[in-house]
């Protein structure tokens, strides 16, 4: 499908909200046209920094640009395969002619992160803002930049970096079609600030698909991995060159090992996957910007990152402030509802995750409701992840079985393949340790 970007005008709902920019997105179905309408919080970026004009600024663009198409175009109805889609796009950006000599590496990104085949172009940016801005004072004093999502690994990365003497920054970013991370991450933030001195914050910042002619919207989010990169690579670069950017993830979510061979990680997002990083890392290196993306917990996994957290008891009192779940919102029919606690559903393969990895700290922390043997057992649509996963743990690997799926799925880190094969059996290891606890 080919999609056309034209920014529309800036938006201020009220007097006490932050402006907002607008941009039409337009593609044609047959003869009929349809248009969807992609939101952006630009003010909070620019108020704090004074920069929109710069190529990590265009990338943040970019990346907002990407995901706005991906919701609008529902990949089950457009894709030519069942699953890929072939999608033209125009990207308006203010550095048009260094873009233009990235367009093989950023579509070589985009089709890795959701699986389709990106066509992109790129023409000049028409954004305007209200006021003239200047850098916040406070970034000034900051050495490293932190992803917070609001989830239990973010929340574990946030607390090994204040314990140690640096002044983090930490950037968030939010779709309102979604309800929960918005208030998450700022109610996680002010109890880190109210823990430790040395954390700041820039509001979390909007970015949603608002308003589609086209009925159904893609919800599988794929390239939102770009956008919670290049936001937090936009301001690491507009405090100093030397300012990194940390997007903390367990190893096990970042290889995203299939759980068996009808399920090769085609919904996951890729966020820290080696390759993407490999992919970005390369990308800023050509663009000659010399701030770096870092992951301390590639060879983790969740348990290990819970185990290991340099401030055990403080992370015990925020667990339940978190949320780690891929389809928050379905417990409605828990045995126990007394106890839903973060709105978990405690069924999905990240919640499996989470559950394994608190149980040498907290083994009561099963707050999910039923307990999974119940769930397994029944024929409900939401056992799928649980039985699959099970078939997972059932199936003996090799070590050379296990390689061979990791390169399938992209991985070219072959210096350190074998520490990524350890990482998937161990990965195997603490989650059948939770499937026994919990009678399956």
């Amino acid at each position: 499908m080919q999609v056309a970007i034209l920014f529309d005008k800036i938006n201020r709902p009220s007097k006490k909200a932050e402006a907002r920019h607008e941009f039409t997105l337009n593609t044609k179905v047959g003869s009929k046209e349809y248009k969807g309408k992609l939101v952006v919080d630009l003010e909070t970026l620019v108020a704090n920094t004074g920069d929109s004009t710069s190529l990590n600024f265009d990338l943040f663009l970019i990346s907002c640009y990407a995901y706005g198409v991906d919701r609008f175009i529902k990949r089950e109805i457009y894709s030519f395969d069942g699953w890929s889609r072939k999608i033209e796009v125009d990207f308006p950006v203010i550095n048009v002619q260094v873009w233009e000599s990235k367009k093989a590496a950023l579509e070589k990104i985009l089709s890795f992160i959701s699986g389709d085949i990106w066509d992109i172009s790129f023409s000049p940016s028409s954004l305007s803002f209200d006021n003239t801005y200047k850098q916040a004072a406070f970034l000034g004093k900051i050495d490293q930049v932190n992803l917070l999502s609001g989830g239990l690994d973010s929340l574990i990365g946030a607390i090994d970096s204040l314990e140690q003497p640096k002044q983090v920054l930490f950037v968030s970013q939010y779709d309102n079609d979604f309800k929960g991370p918005h208030q998450e991450q700022e109610k996680l933030f002010n109890a880190l600030k109210d823990e430790y001195k040395n954390a700041f914050h820039i509001p979390s910042v909007l970015v949603t698909l608002q308003g589609s002619d086209l009925s159904v919207r893609e919800s599988t989010l794929r390239t939102r991995s770009l956008m919670f990169i290049s936001l937090g690579l936009y301001f690491a670069s507009n405090i100093s060159k030397d300012v990194n950017l940390l997007v903390p993830e367990n190893g096990s979510i970042s290889l995203n090992f299939p759980l068996n061979s009808s399920r090769r990680t085609a919904c996951s997002t890729r966020t820290t996957h080696p390759n993407l990083m490999r992919l970005t890392s390369e990308l800023l290196s050509e663009l000659n910007i010399t701030n770096t993306i870092f992951n301390d917990y590639s060879f983790k996994t969740k348990g290990e990152m819970v185990n290991n957290c340099r401030n055990i008891v403080f992370l015990k009192n925020m667990i339940t402030r978190t949320n780690s779940c891929g389809k928050r919102g379905y417990n409605n029919n828990w045995e126990e509802p007394d106890i839903r606690i973060a709105h978990h559903c405690g069924r999905c393969m990240p919640c499996v995750y989470r559950k394994a990895s608190l149980l040498k700290i907290e083994p009561t922390a099963g707050y999910y409701g039923n307990r999974l043997s119940s769930t397994i057992n029944s024929n409900k649509i939401r056992s799928q992840d649980l039985k699959a996963c099970k078939a997972f743990l059932d199936t003996p690997l090799t070590d050379e079985e296990i390689s061979r799926e990791l390169v399938s799925n992209g991985l070219v880190d072959f210096e350190n393949l074998n520490k990524y094969v350890d990482l998937v059996k161990r990965t195997r290891a603490e989650v059948d340790t939770l499937f026994k606890h919990e009678g399956i």
